[in-house]
């Protein structure tokens, strides 16, 4: 197989559709985008029947399996169930839609940690309006502790849920700022999506009432001038010279051949773990250690969001019974500010009341006196914290050994918690465990009890200087002409909130940025042959 285009992307999630839709809308005549995984069929009754039958995932086999990894470091990192080969990419996600805050794109200048990133909030604001646009995020503009922004939520916030009301009473009593949560949940219908029904089998709607990535790619492979390749593996770029990639070499996984697609223009949207691979594995005479990787940055740096859970218990507790959504509605970012960007932020996450689970006292044989004392020892309360680390060199994403069932190399995860990162998930904890008290739980846990965010970050991070990064404010890798990273990979830092709806952002941004790129140089191209005539 060998195919030409203007435009080749690596990747069908988020970012890599956001990048095609703008090309696609500004005038690309030819967009081809590459994509290992296979379609899984999405927003089917029969499915959703099968899914609520058995419990599982329609999704399940697209995540990667424990034996195409392998960890390093003081940290067990699990890679398996925190992303899907899959086309669309993003199939099931919390729908969590956070802005950066303006002070995290300045944390050096801030506190003397990490580094600043090459570009601004103002830089990125009407992009993130437009991220908003396409994710249907709903949110409520007027809540406490929110960035500035230039308009109000394309969506409505969705209401407190009931069960929220202890946790918000106690933050007031506390003097600690909520908000209701940025969601990517259709609070109305929209895009000829249906409103959220809160059905509680958000791990697959059969409505589509949250955005998947799936959903773009359906609305751009109706253009003519776009082309997917599901079930095709990226493996390397190939360069005319240093400066130059003129194709990507590619693995069909139906026929088992190998095949080229050469294009102008590369953009590498395969997530903060596969984009740097992807570099790595192109090595060649003109990059000896990778593209972008003379000063061995690519792959470095890699950061994540550990997350932490306080619960306890609280005795007569009524919860109200209407239906309630899998996911939180309310979350604080009174700790995601500037005032304790010095200290460490959190993101604080009011999880819903975990219901009394009946049926399984009953088959574990518990007696009716022992389940009602059980039930009288009250109902387990949770919050959660998402925890903002520091960048460091030493935590990594490489090559591993072998290949995994898409024909692309293994993975190798280095990562390690610091003591700057630990002091911050105590001090999140005390204060989780304060609102838990506050509210009256006793038997609040007086251990961190810890969790993956799963967001992979950092891998290939932006910088004005080569001697500092991997791309630069454009996404451009330094010392290429035609090679960009779109995909949370070029995060220099991370903040404490999903990263997400940044990701969106910046892809709208680089897809703005080519179209107008291209004009610009057909305009002086025009004015040259004007000149020569």
């Amino acid at each position: 197989m060998r195919l030409s285009t203007e435009y080749c992307i690596i990747g069908s999630g988020f970012a890599g559709g956001i990048v095609a839709c703008e090309l696609l809308k500004g005038g690309v005549k030819e967009v081809v985008m590459v994509e290992a995984g296979a379609p899984v069929l999405m927003r089917d009754r029969r499915k959703w029947y099968e899914y609520v039958s058995t419990g599982v995932k329609p999704y399940k086999h697209t995540y990667d399996l424990r034996s195409e990894y392998t960890n390093a470091g003081s940290c067990a990192y699990p890679l398996r169930a925190s992303r899907m080969w899959a086309r669309g990419g993003t199939l099931r996600w919390t729908g969590h839609s956070f802005r950066m805050k303006p002070e995290d794109f300045f944390l050096k200048t801030n506190t003397g940690k990490g580094v600043d990133w090459p570009i601004t909030y103002d830089d990125l604001e009407q992009y993130y309006t437009l991220a908003e646009v396409t994710l249907q995020v709903a949110g409520e503009a007027q809540d406490a502790g929110r960035p500035p922004r230039s308009g109000p939520f394309p969506l409505p916030a969705f209401p407190y849920a009931s069960s929220d009301r202890v946790y918000l009473q106690a933050m007031d009593d506390l003097g600690i700022s909520y908000q209701h949560n940025c969601i990517s949940r259709n609070s109305r219908s929209i895009n000829c999506a249906p409103k959220c029904r809160t059905v509680g089998t958000c791990e697959y709607c059969p409505e589509g009432a949250r955005f998947t990535g799936d959903q773009l790619i359906d609305y751009i492979d109706t253009m003519p001038d776009f082309t997917i390749l599901t079930s095709t593996s990226g493996l390397r770029l190939r360069f005319a010279r240093k400066s130059r990639a003129h194709s990507l070499e590619v693995f069909v996984q139906p026929t088992g051949e190998l095949g080229v697609i050469e294009a102008e223009k590369f953009i590498v949207c395969c997530g903060g773990i596969e984009s740097p691979k992807l570099l790595l594995a192109s090595s060649n005479r003109y990059w000896e250690y990778g593209v972008g990787n003379d000063l061995g940055y690519v792959g470095k740096f890699f950061t994540e969001h550990p997350g932490i859970t306080c619960t306890g218990l609280l005795e007569s507790f009524i919860r109200s019974p209407e239906t309630e959504s899998l996911y939180n509605t309310a979350c604080s970012r009174h700790f995601d500010s500037y005032e304790h960007q010095s200290t460490g932020k959190f993101l604080i996450e009011v999880i819903d009341v975990r219901d009394y689970d009946l049926a399984a006292r009953i088959e574990e044989g518990m007696s009716f006196e022992e389940i009602e004392k059980d039930i009288a020892s009250g109902l387990p309360l949770a919050l959660g914290a998402l925890i903002e680390s520091i960048p460091r060199k030493e935590n990594s994403v490489q090559l591993g050994k072998g290949k995994n069932r898409f024909f692309i190399p293994n993975t190798s995860i280095d990562f390690s918690l610091d003591t700057t990162t630990m002091e911050s998930m105590k001090h999140a904890h005390a204060v989780l465990s304060q609102i838990l008290t506050k509210i009256g739980c006793h038997h609040v846990s007086s251990t961190l009890s810890l969790w993956w965010a799963r967001h992979h970050m950092g891998t290939c991070r932006m910088a004005k200087d080569p001697s500092a990064g991997v791309v630069d404010e454009n996404l451009r890798v330094h010392d290429t002409e035609n090679v960009y990273v779109c995909s949370s990979a070029v995060f220099p830092t991370c903040g404490s909130a999903n990263p997400t709806l940044t990701i969106a952002a910046l892809a709208h941004r680089l897809g703005r940025h080519l179209v107008n790129s291209d004009a610009s140089a057909h305009t002086e191209m025009s004015k040259l042959e004007e000149r020569t005539d």
